[in-house]
């Protein structure tokens, strides 16, 4: 094995020998043979007003490769391929080998299934860095599935015949659902949330276990309610049902049974956002299922400091060309809640590196600071961003949000809308506003956490998590991930301003903390938020996430390191605009998120 490294560690610094074409160059000084020289520094650039193209070597024969080395230059990923496609010629058209978004830094190694070809090419589609063209210092093909003894070889399975109820374009055809690829997807037809995949073996083969992936984000389009089921002759005969899933995967164990066609039926999707869509779907056959059950995903790496700083830096951009001449942005929550929109917005340009005096930043604060408190939520985000911005000269506005907040806790230690009963999210931004005040030198009276801290601790449900509504109609619903960061949030801050044990006795306190994370980490997912079956609410329990491991000083939740896991997934799924999802409140969330936004309570 370590032969087969020193090989390829050979292969990659040497010059590659062809002919190399682009499609554009900024010029002789940056040719595209210098991609190939084997020398990082030296390196082709395309033309420097564009932000997308190709690059290509031809060889003088045909070579079977499996394996890219893509280097960027610089340590601020200048014109780093984001998102890529890699390509070989073979009867006069072009083959997609891999498709991908590079989370992983300046230099990435890219694994595909082995082909053979004369020409190949790596498309770039968006690059990291948007302030740059597609600039790379080396690009390196090579073969890397040399002969290993140390490895057991397994015969490779003939791959099933897979087709689909709809197909959306060429680009998500059913086939790319079991090309081994998490990149590549299957998506039925525009609007479609119901559809099947049907895998035909070429022998018969056992099966008793279902693998179902979507490499994507907030459950768009992915199976909630399915089942599979084998042919029997002429008919269909159920093997497995499943009913309101709420992962991003499936790991499904079913009593074995036999034969050579197979097909997966989705009634409904988690998000009905985009259509039905399947990256991945393996029907195997586990002597353990139920080790193969607990099987994840493998997280992606913690993207490079220089892709998380740029990331921020695009997201910033995309904040600040968003914002309107009057300092606030477009929400759908904006006529009905200018200052607390205009609170986030502030608050999110503050803590990814603007100061108050920034013009924009001030237009956005005097919203903040003009006219009487508005709700739950604005009250508390003008509290935060005041704080941030200094709380000289803004006490009086502080402490009137604060008296606010106080006088609109209810009778059972919780907060909600002005109208409504009350809620866990809204009681969470109003401890963290109160918190703000607190920090700010506003007295807040012993009470109000003693009483809030009282009906988290009532309101935990039996899994040790927290639904939306405690009492009512809802109060039957699970708990979703995003009010379980919720619940451990605000237990955290009142055991943090409550001095008295006996008052808000510590040792239940901490117990039910700790029963939170076990339930976030039994469920942990970045790519949605978990337990809620329409896939809302995403983005804010990222935000969520963020500030329960900052609070309690926590690099991991379980075995997940929360922040490499969730900075991988954001810096993927940003927009070119450098937006994220929605519209500036996804995006806020998400850059409060990277920066790290929240501070480590002094009491954890």
């Amino acid at each position: 094995m370590r032969l087969v490294i020193l090989l390829f560690l050979a292969l990659s610094a040497a010059p590659q020998e062809g002919t190399f074409r682009a499609s554009s160059s900024a010029g002789s000084r940056y040719a595209p043979a210098l991609a190939f020289d084997g020398d990082k520094k030296t390196r082709w650039s395309a033309d420097f007003k564009v932000r997308s193209g190709w690059i290509e070597c031809t060889l003088s024969e045909e070579k079977t490769f499996d394996t890219l080395l893509i280097v960027g230059e610089g340590p601020e990923l200048k014109g780093m391929p984001g998102r890529i496609r890699i390509e070989y010629l073979m009867e006069d058209r072009w083959h997609s080998a891999l498709q991908h978004s590079n989370s992983a830094g300046p230099e990435v190694t890219l694994a595909f299934e082995p082909a053979s070809s004369r020409s190949w090419r790596l498309v770039i589609e968006t690059v990291v860095n948007d302030r740059w063209s597609p600039t790379l210092a080396e690009l390196r093909f090579s073969l890397s599935s040399a002969k290993d003894e140390d490895r057991t070889a397994v015969p490779e399975e003939a791959p099933p015949a897979i087709s689909a109820s709809s197909v959306f374009s060429e680009r998500y055809d059913a086939a790319l659902a079991a090309d081994g690829n998490l990149d590549t997807k299957w998506q039925a037809t525009r609007g479609t949330m119901s559809g099947w995949l049907r895998l035909d073996f070429p022998e018969e083969r056992e099966a008793n276990f279902l693998s179902v992936d979507l490499e994507g984000e907030s459950g768009y389009g992915m199976p909630r309610d399915f089942h599979l089921e084998i042919r029997k002759g002429k008919s269909w005969r159920k093997v497995l049902e499943v009913r309101n899933h709420d992962r991003h995967y499936a790991r499904k164990a079913f009593r074995p049974a036999r034969g050579k066609s197979w097909r997966l039926v989705v009634d409904a999707v988690i998000n009905e956002r985009y259509s039905l869509a399947v990256s991945e779907i393996r029907i195997t056959f586990e002597k353990d299922p139920e080790k193969a059950a607990a099987r994840e995903p493998p997280p992606a790496p913690t993207p490079a400091t220089a892709r998380i700083k740029s990331s921020i830096a695009r997201g910033r951009k995309y904040l600040l060309a968003a914002q309107r001449e009057d300092g606030n942005w477009e929400t759908n929550f904006t006529e009905q809640y200018p200052k607390g929109v205009a609170a986030l917005g502030a608050l999110t340009l503050m803590k990814s590196g603007l100061d108050a005096s920034n013009p924009q930043v001030a237009r956005a604060l005097r919203i903040v600071e003009s006219g009487p408190s508005e709700s739950v939520y604005g009250t508390a985000l003008a509290i935060m961003a005041l704080e941030v911005a200094g709380a000289e000269g803004r006490l009086a506005a502080i402490g009137r949000g604060a008296a606010f907040l106080i006088e609109s806790q209810k009778g059972t230690g919780l907060w909600g809308y002005p109208d409504g009963r009350p809620d866990h999210s809204n009681a969470q931004y109003a401890l963290l506003g109160l918190h703000a005040a607190a920090s700010c030198g506003v007295a807040v009276p012993e009470e109000v956490w003693i009483k809030a801290g009282k009906a988290f601790l009532r309101s935990q449900l039996k899994d040790g998590g927290w639904n939306y509504v405690p009492s009512g109609k809802r109060a039957s619903e699970p708990a979703t991930g995003s009010m379980t960061a919720a619940g451990i949030a605000s237990l955290l801050l009142c055991r943090n301003h409550v001095a008295s044990q006996s008052k808000l006795p510590a040792k239940g306190m901490n117990q039910a903390v700790e029963r939170g994370f076990d339930q976030l980490a039994d469920r942990f997912t970045v790519r949605l938020n978990p337990g809620s079956m329409e896939g809302l609410g995403h983005y804010y329990y990222l935000y969520g996430i963020e500030r329960v491991g900052q609070f309690a000083r926590k690099t991991r939740i379980g075995r997940h390191g929360w922040y490499g896991e969730g900075a991988a997934h954001l810096c993927r799924h940003q927009r070119m605009d450098g937006g994220w999802q929605g519209d500036m409140v996804d995006t806020c969330f998400a850059l409060l998120f990277l920066t790290q936004a929240s501070r480590p309570l002094s009491g954890n």
